[in-house]
């Protein structure tokens, strides 16, 4: 019975996070040794977290994308943070790989891939995790094939979208008043 409780608990762990859940909580240092704490941004801002490494060329095929969509959309309370998963070893190779890129999203380290993990068990890459301003899993993106930066760019327009109206007509509605009758 013991074994039964321990594997179903185990099982219960490596569930992925889903859309609709909160998000995994967790604290990873960023290429200066900031410590970086998911939960101080969840619930203020829309947030994009890109798991990444550098020898994944699909991963490299759509970081430029990503970058792109920081940069657009910053101002307006989109936050990324592409998550690497290369290991300890390797911090000095993605330092270089960012700045022959000149790339400005914000870079954090998962040395032991345990966020990927938490995030995703498979750990597969690249894998995104989009979450709405209320701190919810909005969507998940599971590997990149070319078009879904487009889908990507969509659902974060989609987030950031001020909240339509309740009730009567919108602002730039025509009166009936100045119609010709």
């Amino acid at each position: 019975m013991k074994k039964l409780i321990v594997t179903a608990i185990l099982l219960l762990l490596a569930i992925p996070a889903r859309a609709g859940d909160a998000p995994p909580p967790f604290q990873l240092q960023d290429l200066e040794g900031n410590v970086v704490k998911l939960s101080d941004y969840l619930g203020k801002n829309v947030i994009y977290l890109d798991f990444w490494a550098t020898f994944c060329k699909p991963c490299l095929r759509e970081l430029p994308y990503i970058d792109e969509y920081y940069k657009e959309f910053k101002d307006r309370g989109f936050i990324v943070f592409a998550i690497n998963a290369d290991t300890a070893a390797d911090v000095s190779r993605v330092r270089s790989f960012v700045q022959a890129r000149r790339l400005s999203l914000p870079v954090l380290l998962d040395k032991d891939s345990k966020v990927l993990e938490t995030y995703n068990s498979t750990r597969g890459m690249p894998y995104g995790v989009l979450i709405n301003s209320d701190g919810k899993i909005a969507q998940i993106f599971d590997g990149y094939k070319k078009g879904d930066e487009l889908l990507l760019k969509q659902a974060i327009e989609k987030l950031l979208a001020p909240p339509a109206p309740l009730g009567g007509a919108p602002s730039d509605a025509i009166s009936s008043e100045g119609a010709a009758s």
